[in-house]
């Protein structure tokens, strides 16, 4: 007869049977890195963006919004452990492998075939508002950017030059390609009539097509602050909200057809009591929108094509208790889950500015925010985040990101305008989340100006990897050990008979893989023994 328990420790699930047994634990608890400043520069950087090398998850970029004009950027090697920073797009003509002027807004993306997107807004000169869409791309890790094709300065979208449409808040995404294409990247910004798409195929060798420009059809009037994302099979869905007032609603149009196919009519997620300026305290010259945002389940998981879809809301128009919701769709966005709130404080504080990324090797789902619960006058904000781990029916206690508490009024006047932005960032991936956000508390003794502008700060929080099931079966006179094949890479069954810590060793017997499941057929006998899935193997 073999025996089960459970344990945990860096052990995963450790089982012993008297029948047939399953145990499935949840994933132990985040780990976060320390904060960096990634500017160290005068003025306010905010509105940040993450990007992780799907190939090589050592590979991060960030951007970041300088509010007098051009990008902060910085590239990181080593998973985040460190950056090299550099200031680009400051020049209306730019050299080689640098690009136009930028007013702000910017959002990149890194696909499989190495290529790493970046979009943002425009501007003529120093004193210009934003004016176009812009997009490049990046073979070098964001070193240098040129245009998608060819050689050259990034391109302006919609192209079709020479007319060319002033544009807001553009977002890129990357994913698998339809109609025999290898992948597609898409970008979706605001521009004159509405919310625009732009899509182009990107073949096996990394070479992007021509940019491919829609107007989504029957959109409502009056929305803006769009995002976008790409499912298992090409799919692509858009979201936006509204451009004014203190309520609204939130839609989705999805395409399934690739670059050449349309959209279908606009679906309402769901109303909000948050419009496209909402004033709190802590964001009292800009104001919040819903921000809504998207993540897709492209995995191999039991998941996969589910659609996630984060924003905020207000338990009333005009208050400024805000919290962060999440729904999710199984049917390209026809129907959608109960609501699920992400932030599990008690108070009426404002949690702000949600953005959401999916961990493509697990399925697990991040939610990061600028968060007040710990403000007395509900006008100061620290950074926290939330992980789930079972398809965004419940979400993982909340943690602290930011070590410090940022305070816009302490901002100087000339450049308090926007205060926090319009949004921050974090990308997932193999159990890593990179977080970016706005950050004045000096913290790291670092910012040049004290505790007044905002720096760009950045933390790596590692996510344990979830705790498969080991299921446990009598066949005959043999006992049939099973956990499934998806995200469980690195895990190592191990078995004892002592429990004794050093007395654990690998299993030596083959293990079969069939795609969905691993297995291990051993023979029985007297006496008991003990099994365990570890992560990483602890075993001599």
């Amino acid at each position: 007869m073999i025996m089960m328990k459970i344990h945990w420790c860096s052990i995963v699930a450790l089982l012993a049977f008297c029948g047939e047994m399953v145990s499935q634990l949840h994933a132990g608890p985040v780990s976060v890195g320390i904060n960096q400043n990634l500017t160290k520069t005068a003025g306010n950087q905010y509105e940040t963006t993450v990007a992780i090398n799907p190939a090589n998850n050592q590979m991060v970029f960030m951007a970041s919004r300088n509010e007098l004009g051009g990008l902060y950027t910085a590239r990181s090697t080593n998973g985040g452990v460190t950056w090299t920073s550099k200031f680009i797009a400051q020049s209306a003509i730019p050299p080689a492998g640098n690009v136009p002027r930028a007013y702000g807004n910017a959002s990149a993306a890194w696909d499989s075939f190495g290529n790493l997107y970046l979009v943002y807004i425009s501007q003529n000169s120093v004193n210009s508002v934003g004016a176009y869409a812009t997009v490049a791309v990046s073979k070098d890790g964001g070193s240098t950017f040129y245009a998608p094709y060819g050689s050259g300065p990034a391109m302006i979208l919609p192209y079709t030059p020479p007319f060319y449409k002033a544009g807001d808040q553009p977002t890129v995404t990357v994913g698998p390609g339809t109609n025999g294409a290898a992948g597609s990247v898409w970008v979706t910004y605001f521009s004159q009539g509405g919310i625009w798409v732009s899509g182009a195929d990107v073949s096996s060798n990394g070479t992007v097509s021509t940019f491919v420009s829609q107007l989504l059809p029957s959109q409502p009037a009056g929305v803006n602050f769009g995002d976008i994302a790409v499912g298992p099979n090409g799919e692509v869905a858009v979201t936006y909200g509204p451009n004014t007032g203190t309520s609204g609603s939130l839609y989705l149009q999805v395409n399934t057809n690739g670059v050449s196919g349309t959209f279908s009519p606009p679906v309402l997620v769901t109303s909000v009591n948050v419009g496209g300026f909402s004033y709190l305290p802590a964001q009292p010259n800009w104001g919040i929108d819903p921000e809504a945002g998207l993540a897709w389940d492209r995995t191999s998981g039991p998941r996969r094509g589910r659609l996630y879809f984060v924003f905020t809301d207000a338990q009333t128009s005009g208050s400024t208790d805000t919290d962060i919701y999440i729904v999710t769709s199984d049917d390209l966005g026809s129907t959608w889950s109960p609501r699920v709130r992400v932030n599990d404080d008690t108070g009426t504080n404002s949690q702000i500015l949600p953005h959401i990324s999916l961990d493509q090797s697990s399925g697990n789902v991040a939610v990061t925010w600028y968060d007040c619960r710990n403000s007395s006058a509900n006008n100061t904000a620290q950074y926290f985040g939330a992980i789930s781990t079972n398809g965004g029916a419940s979400f993982e206690p909340n943690f602290q990101i930011s070590s410090g508490t940022s305070y816009q009024a302490r901002s100087i006047a000339a450049l308090r305008k926007t205060d926090y932005g319009d949004y921050t960032g974090n990308a997932f991936a193999s159990g890593i989340l990179i977080a970016a956000w706005a950050d004045n508390s000096n913290s790291t003794g670092d910012n040049p100006e004290g505790v007044t502008n905002f720096d760009v700060y950045t933390a790596a929080i590692t996510v344990p990897p979830n705790l498969p099931p080991l299921t446990i079966l009598l066949s005959g006179t043999d006992a049939i050990l099973s956990w499934p094949t998806f995200a469980t890479a690195g895990f190592h069954l191990e078995q004892t008979t002592t429990l004794a810590p050093s007395s654990w060793s690998l299993v030596p017997n083959a293990v079969l893989d069939n795609g969905v499941t691993k297995s291990v057929t051993l023979p029985t006998h007297s006496g008991s023994e003990f099994f365990r899935l570890a992560y990483p193997s602890t075993a001599p």
